[in-house]
C-alpha cells in the first residue's frame, strides 16, 4: 500500500517533543521579556533627563524634574511620575505661574522610582550650564515584581546621566 501522511502515533510523539521544548524555553522567554521592559523604561527615564538638561542649556533657565502627584504638584516621595518645569524663581517647587515643559511622564502602573543620594532632595534641577544644582545620585527603576536586575540611571555632578543596572536584592526596590 502506498500511503501518504503521518500516523497518529508519529503526530503524538511530535506534539510531545514540541510541548517539552516549549516548556523548557518558557523561563528564558520570561527573563528576556523582563530584561526588555527594564531597558525600555530606563531608557525612557534617560530621555527625560537628557531633555531636561538640553532645555536648561538652550533656554538659559533652571529646569527641574520632580516626582508628581495627580494634581501636577511636586510630591514629597518618588513614585512613578515626573513633572518637568522651568524653575523661574529658583524655589525648587513647581508653582502655578511656572511653565511646564511637557505633561507628566510616567512609568507603567506598579513601577516606581527610587532616588539614592545623600540628603533628601525631592527634585533634580539643571542649571543653564547643564550641571546639576545640588547633588549627584542614582535613580532606580523598580518593576512591579522582583526580578534578577533593575535598571538604574546615575547622574554625575556635571549633570551627565548614565545607564546602568543593579541586582534587585541590592536595591531599594526590595524594601
Amino acid at each position: 500500500m502506498n500511503a501518504h501522511g503521518y500516523t497518529l502515533s508519529e503526530l503524538m510523539v511530535s506534539l510531545v517533543i514540541i510541548s517539552i521544548l516549549a516548556f523548557l524555553s518558557l523561563p528564558a522567554l520570561t527573563t528576556l521579556i523582563d530584561s526588555h521592559h527594564r531597558r525600555v523604561h530606563t531608557q525612557g527615564l534617560l530621555h527625560q533627563f537628557q531633555k531636561t538638561r538640553a532645555i536648561a542649556a538652550s533656554q538659559h533657565r533652571n529646569t527641574a524634574l520632580c516626582p508628581t502627584d495627580e494634581q501636577q504638584q511636586c510630591a514629597s516621595t518618588w513614585g512613578n511620575q515626573l513633572l518637568m518645569f522651568i524653575d523661574e524663581n529658583y524655589s525648587g517647587a513647581y508653582e502655578a505661574d511656572e511653565d511646564t515643559v511637557q505633561g507628566k511622564w510616567a512609568l507603567p502602573k506598579g513601577w516606581t522610582l527610587n532616588w539614592r543620594a545623600f540628603g533628601s532632595q525631592k527634585k533634580i534641577t539643571y542649571t543653564p550650564s547643564g550641571v546639576l544644582l545640588g547633588q549627584n545620585g542614582t535613580m532606580e527603576v523598580c518593576p512591579v515584581s522582583a526580578t534578577d536586575e533593575i535598571g538604574t540611571l546615575t547622574l554625575s555632578r556635571s549633570g551627565r546621566p548614565r545607564l546602568g543596572r543593579r541586582r534587585y536584592s541590592e536595591s531599594l526596590c526590595a524594601n
